[in-house]
């Protein structure tokens, strides 16, 4: 069987298939756009979409359903949260931690942020809001169990102290049910927290009105921005 030898004669440039042609230059041109579009994102604008479930309540510390849980995430923040890969974790409102050598204690510095009254998030704040979600009665309470104590150092940090290594805390206090309240408001009203809650996150909750809609705008007071330093988030 013989094997196939190429053709080394010239090609002329007008047999080229045209679709080939067309594609090539189609794709250059979406790669340029995508990459204009990368370097220059456009601020403001509203998105409305519709959902087939709507938040039972904005109170972290209560729900596992699917449609408080994504209206949560929007308005509030934690102190590490899911990376870009979605494989690990991030710096939330805690900008940097500290293990010790036992893997028995964490030590969390906070980012200068503020909640979307304009307040400053405390470690009181902080520690109120982890220790309400590692209560009994917490919906995942159970991501806690090896916490042994919350407690702040100073102004800026907070420590956990655990029982014994427990690798997944850093993914634990990422999750949504253990959202930093403020906790002077959680305190003075629980129940219409749930409708009007005071968090840290990109957007802040304008109307909730359950069985219709609820209406999200722009945390003027949120600390993120993206890689070239614009503020966060880009929608109004």
């Amino acid at each position: 069987m013989t094997r196939h030898q190429p053709d080394n004669r010239m090609i002329r440039s007008d047999m080229r298939p045209p679709s080939r042609a067309l594609f090539a230059g189609a794709l250059a041109i979406l790669m340029a756009a995508g990459v204009a579009a990368e370097a220059a994102p456009k601020a403001g604008g509203t998105l409305i979409f519709a959902r087939p479930d709507e938040p039972l309540t904005m109170d972290p510390f209560i729900p596992a359903d699917n449609g408080s849980i994504w209206a949560i995430e929007q308005v509030c923040d934690t102190l590490t949260e899911a990376d870009a890969t979605g494989e690990g974790v991030a710096p939330g409102l805690a900008e940097s931690w500290e293990v010790s050598e036992d893997e028995r204690v964490y030590t969390f510095k906070l980012r200068d942020a503020k909640f979307s009254n304009g307040e400053p998030v405390t470690v009181e704040d902080v520690v109120f809001s982890y220790q309400t979600a590692d209560r009994p009665d917490g919906t995942y309470a159970f991501l806690f169990d090896p916490v042994e104590s919350i407690e702040a150092v100073d102004d800026t940090h907070v420590r956990f102290t655990l029982s014994a290594p427990y690798s997944p805390l850093l993914a634990s206090v990422s999750i949504f049910a253990a959202s930093v309240v403020h906790k002077a408001t959680y305190e003075a009203d629980p129940e219409n927290f749930g409708v009007s809650p005071v968090c840290s996150g990109a957007f802040k909750v304008d109307e909730y009105k359950r069985g219709s809609h609820v209406t999200l705008s722009r945390n003027e007071h949120y600390w993120g921005t993206d890689a070239d330093g614009n503020q966060l988030p880009y929608l109004d």
